[in-house]
């Protein structure tokens, strides 16, 4: 059967039409959604930028991460290409995601994840979470998946933040910003300072009137680590194992830290062979000062990061080699 020329016409200014009502909708889209010029927008733009299996190293986790490991030092002084590739408040589930999506163009030979939500039931996930950690990444199947973990089995929010965040964040139209059209724009120059700093995320402010509890703090009863934080664990293992990569934990310099709960990540990395290394039991070692060293009780600074970055050379080199 043949189609009259002006049927042909007809079906051609309908698909127009809807390829233009497609790539509106996603302009709008990728226009309100959150940026985060020094978090996880910025981060996983720029290792969209790095040149393929070009990374040795691959720091992994949530903040306490790229405010601990210049990872842009580590590179230029010594030779080794490391990245810190996480965002705020990133649970296990979610780190499973990004190292999912982090082996989609790198094979590090060595990955260091951080264990800070290694204890964390993770029962409820913050609106800022999922932002720093969904907005910026594209949809796909595997983005679904994360989110249904997250999200606890909750379907339709799953689906609304992988597909149509939209309609989360209609209303941000009304406190649309420079950094909005400029990720829009130039996805590559709103990342170029993170992309240079290989993901560190550099502090300037000293928090005053702290401690570093794990110095003080006596043994207490071990916490058991949430079945699902360890299947992630297990999880990454495999995956390493499958391209040949050592995975080491460790823990980042942090005022709450405990030695109960440091106890208990230990003895989890014993059960599975891995290196656990926690930083706060060499806080004297690395020299570290809480009265200048900390940008919150959580999170070193610049000066911090320096120190704990020169102190783990030997380490990451003995763990590469």
């Amino acid at each position: 059967m043949k189609l009259k020329k002006g049927t042909l016409v007809g079906v051609a200014c309908t698909l127009i039409s809807v390829a233009i009502c497609v790539a509106a909708f996603q302009a709008a889209q990728a226009l309100v959604i959150p940026k985060f010029k020094t978090d996880g927008t910025a981060i996983t733009t720029a290792y969209r930028y790095l040149d393929e299996n070009s990374v040795d190293a691959l720091f992994i986790g949530s903040s306490q991460m790229f405010c601990t490991i210049d990872a842009q030092r580590l590179t230029e002084e010594h030779g080794i290409s490391f990245f810190d590739y996480g965002a705020s408040g990133q649970e296990f589930a979610a780190t499973k995601y990004y190292f999912d999506t982090a082996l989609q163009r790198q094979r590090p030979r060595l990955v260091m994840l951080e264990t800070c939500s290694a204890l964390v039931e993770g029962k409820y996930v913050g609106s800022d979470a999922l932002a720093w950690n969904y907005t910026a990444m594209p949809a796909s199947a595997e983005k679904f998946w994360s989110l249904y973990e997250i999200l606890n089995g909750d379907i339709p929010r799953s689906l609304e933040y992988t597909f149509t965040p939209i309609i989360e964040y209609h209303d941000r139209w009304k406190s649309l910003n420079h950094n909005d059209f400029s990720y829009l724009l130039d996805p590559r120059g709103f990342s170029a300072d993170t992309l240079r700093r290989r993901g560190f995320l550099p502090r300037e402010h000293v928090e005053s009137g702290l401690s570093i509890a794990l110095a003080s703090d006596s043994p207490g009863k071990a916490t058991q680590a949430p079945a699902r934080n360890v299947e992630t664990i297990r999880y990454i293992m495999k995956r390493c194992e499958a391209i040949g990569a050592k995975l080491v934990l460790f823990k980042s310099p942090d005022c709450d830290w405990t030695r109960s709960s440091s106890d208990s990540v230990k003895a989890l990395a014993k059960e599975l062979s891995l290196t656990y290394l926690d930083l706060n039991e060499h806080a004297e070692e690395i020299g570290l000062d809480v009265s200048k060293d900390f940008y919150n009780a959580r999170h070193l600074n610049t000066y911090g990061a320096e120190k704990t970055t020169k102190w783990i050379v030997p380490f990451l080199k003995d763990n590469l080699s």
